[in-house]
């Protein structure tokens, strides 16, 4: 990818941490974990676009997360869903 892409995708990946660090801060919500493990991802990205030192590290760091993400939700389906009864077609399951 292009500098300008980079730099811009980068900005924006840094505003949208700082933006759910600083609603972490006044909204007081329910997961604070969550939301501060997303800044973390997005400061990643930032860290991924603007350091070409760091680029390696930051890119493994986002791969490992979005794997646990979706290993998380994976067996969040096979535990949890499996109990629920099929309530028809509309219905998630």
């Amino acid at each position: 990818m292009s500098r300008g892409p980079r730099w811009i995708l980068g900005t924006f990946a840094l505003l949208f941490a700082l933006m759910m660090v600083y609603s972490e801060w006044n909204a007081h919500s329910n997961a604070p974990l969550l939301m501060y493990i997303i800044a973390g991802f997005c400061g990643c990205i930032a860290v991924a676009c603007f350091s070409q030192k760091w680029r390696g590290p930051a890119v493994r760091i986002i791969g490992f997360m979005v794997l646990v993400a979706y290993a998380s939700y994976l067996v969040y389906e096979l535990l949890e869903e499996p109990r629920k009864r099929y309530a028809g077609i509309s219905e998630p399951h």
